[in-house]
C-alpha cells in the first residue's frame, strides 16, 4: 500500500481501475483513502460461488459472468457494463515465423497452432487438437500442429512430448513462449481459448477452441459463436447439440474446401471487429471514465475476506 500510494501521489489519477482479484483488494483500499472512482474489471471465468466483494461499477467480459452478477441481489445497484472488447494490435515478429516455418518443413500442409501453457488444467485442450491433427493425416488430410507454451507441469510435459509424432511440434524455449501472440500468423488454423482465441481472431485465422468432453475441439462457425462466446471459448463449454462428426467433417472440409474457408474467416474477423477488438470500444470507456463519481462501497467485512483471501494464496504459491 506504501508503495502504490506513492504511485498515485505521483500520477493523480482520475479513476482507479482494477483487473483482478488480488489488485481489487488493493484498488477498492486505494478508492476508499483518495476518495476516487472506482472500477473492477472481472477478466472472464467461471461464475465465483461466492460473488465478488461489492462495488459500485463492474465491467464484465462474458455473458456468462454478466447474467450471473446481474441477477446477483448483492449487485443490484451496481453499475454493471458487458464489454467483451479486450485486444488491442498484435504485431507479428516474422522473424520468429520463419524460422518456425523451417523447423517444421514447408509443404502443402495446413498448420494448426496452440499457444498455452503446458499444465494438467490445459493437458486436454492440447490433447484433443493433437488427436485431430492425428486423425486428419491418418485419413489423407495433410496437416501439421505446433505447441507453443511453457512447461509448468513437468509430468504433463512428458505426457505431451510422449504423444509427439513427425507432425507435432513443441516449442518450449524461451524464444518462443515469450510474446508467443507475435507468432499467431505462422498458422493456417489456431486453437485457443479467452483471450488467446480473441488475439488469433484479430489476425483473420480459422478459430477452434476447447469442448468439455470432446475427442477434438470445436470448430468456429456462425451456427455455434453465440454459445462459445458466452462462456469466453473456454474448455469448460458444453454444446446440447453437439455432434462430434458433424463438427470433424466441417473441419476437414476447412482444410480441403477454398471458398468453405474463406467464408469462416470472413465472418470470424467480422465477429472479431465487433466483440474482440479494443478499438471499437474506446468511445465508450472514455463515456464511462468521464461521467464515473465516487461513492463510498467500503465493507470492512468484504476487506476482511480479501484480506485472508490473499494470504492464503500466497501461503500456497510461494
Amino acid at each position: 500500500m506504501k508503495d502504490l500510494k506513492k504511485v498515485v501521489d505521483l500520477e493523480c489519477p482520475d479513476v482507479i481501475h482494477s483487473f483482478d482479484e488480488d489488485a481489487f483488494f488493493f484498488g477498492s483500499l486505494l478508492s476508499f483513502v483518495y476518495k476516487k472512482p472506482y472500477i473492477h474489471t472481472k477478466c472472464g471465468g467461471a461464475n465465483p460461488r461466492i460473488a465478488l466483494p461489492k462495488v459500485n461499477n463492474l465491467i464484465l467480459y462474458s455473458q456468462e459472468n454478466f447474467k450471473y452478477y446481474q441477477s446477483s441481489r448483492r449487485f443490484k445497484k451496481a453499475n454493471i457494463q458487458y464489454i467483451p472488447n479486450r485486444v488491442g494490435t498484435i504485431n507479428q515478429n516474422f522473424y520468429k515465423i520463419n524460422n518456425l516455418k523451417s523447423s517444421i518443413g514447408s509443404d502443402s500442409s495446413k498448420i494448426f497452432l496452440i499457444i498455452s501453457r503446458i499444465d494438467e488444467s490445459k493437458k486436454n485442450d492440447i490433447l484433443q487438437t493433437i488427436n485431430l491433427v492425428k486423425r486428419l493425416n491418418i485419413e489423407g488430410v495433410k496437416a501439421k500442429l505446433i505447441i507453443v507454451g511453457v512447461i509448468q507441469d513437468e509430468k504433463t510435459g512428458e505426457e505431451i512430448k510422449t504423444t509427439v509424432d513427425s507432425n507435432i511440434y513443441l516449442f518450449t524455449d524461451d524464444e518462443y513462449a515469450i510474446n508467443a501472440s507475435q507468432l499467431i500468423d505462422v498458422a493456417d488454423f489456431v486453437v485457443g481459448g479467452g483471450r488467446s482465441f480473441m488475439e488469433a481472431a484479430s489476425r483473420g485465422k480459422i478459430m477452434l477452441c476447447p469442448l468439455k468432453n470432446s475427442k477434438y475441439p470445436l470448430l468456429i462457425t456462425e451456427k455455434n459463436f453465440d454459445k462459445a462466446f458466452n462462456q469466453n471459448f473456454s474448455s469448460r463449454i458444453t454444446i446440447d447439440d453437439f455432434d462430434p462428426d458433424e463438427n470433424y467433417q466441417q473441419i476437414s472440409q476447412a482444410l480441403i474446401d477454398e471458398k468453405y474457408a474463406n467464408e469462416i474467416t470472413i465472418f470470424i474477423k467480422s465477429a472479431s471487429n465487433k466483440y474482440f477488438e479494443i478499438d471499437s470500444q474506446l468511445t465508450k470507456y472514455y463515456e464511462i471514465y468521464s461521467k464515473i463519481k465516487y461513492k463510498p462501497c467500503f465493507n470492512i467485512f468484504d476487506l476482511t475476506a480479501q484480506f485472508f483471501r490473499l494470504k492464503v494464496c500466497n501461503k500456497l504459491t510461494f
